[in-house]
């Protein structure tokens, strides 16, 4: 049980750092001395592209190997 919740922490904390690293996710922060703003957006679009660049990837390489 305990290797499945730490496998579980490390595929999400990979996902979260891929996000930022190809611009899915984006933190911004507003505010005053008083009172502070974060705002996560998240780039679907983005991501969708990634995904279909990589699915045709995968479907270039493995039709280079018949």
């Amino acid at each position: 049980m305990r290797t499945l919740i730490g496998l579980t922490l490390v595929c999400l904390v990979v996902v979260i750092g891929l996000g930022f690293y190809f611009g899915w996710f984006k933190v911004s922060t507003q505010g005053n001395p008083d009172r502070s703003q974060i705002e996560i957006t998240v780039d679907k679009e983005k991501f969708r592209q990634d995904v279909n660049k990589l699915k045709e990837g995968a479907r270039d390489l493995k039709e280079g190997h018949r």
